[in-house]
């Protein structure tokens, strides 16, 4: 009996390189939508956290003061984004004409003991009232709907892509024990 040697020998090393190359794809891909998802999560506690000085509004004398800083840094932060853009630049304006129109009403010319005219420097106070609170509270709520379902794709995807890391270890690990055991018993034969 003679034994002929084969083209098709796959070493150990070939199955361990075809898992690397096979994983490392799904490892990229993996850390991708892993931050995408993280994006999207700081985007939506963004967007609670207007949502709730909002709200809070009602209670604090309707002061838009903080309303405006959350607003203004998230648009600042969330630039590039488009959806973030769309549901807080209305918001942003209304305040932003707001107050342009409250500094400009409340300016006021005063004339010194030495003669001096100057502007007064005179806080100035915007409050929200119930028709905003609602429509801006209406529209953060139609830009987190649409997050929540992507989160929900997202998460499928992560999970897909976990599943397929762990396929393609299996089947190498398979291919590795088979020939193994393969080995053994060529060995166990010959002996």
């Amino acid at each position: 009996m003679s034994i002929s040697p084969t083209t098709s020998y796959v070493s150990n090393d070939s199955i361990i390189a075809w898992m690397e190359t096979k994983t490392s794809g799904e490892y990229a891909s993996l850390s991708d939508s892993m931050d995408l998802a993280n994006t999207r999560a700081d985007q939506e506690q963004t967007l609670n956290d207007i949502k709730e000085l909002i709200v809070s509004s009602k209670t604090n004398g309707g002061d838009a003061k903080d309303l405006r800083a959350a607003v203004s840094d998230a648009l600042q932060k969330y630039e590039d984004d488009p959806e973030m853009t769309k549901a807080l630049q209305p918001i942003s304006d209304s305040i932003e004409k707001a107050y342009s129109d409250a500094e400009g009403s409340s300016s006021t010319t005063s004339t010194s003991t030495s003669g001096d005219t100057s502007n007064n420097a005179i806080t100035t106070t915007v409050t929200i009232n119930d028709d905003q609170r609602k429509a801006w509270g209406d529209d953060i709520d139609a830009a987190l709907d649409p997050m929540g379902k992507q989160d929900q794709l997202g998460m499928i995807d992560i999970q897909q892509m976990t599943s397929e890391i762990n396929q393609a270890k299996q089947i190498a690990s398979a291919i590795l024990d088979s020939a193994d055991s393969a080995a053994k018993a060529i060995i166990n034969h010959i002996s």
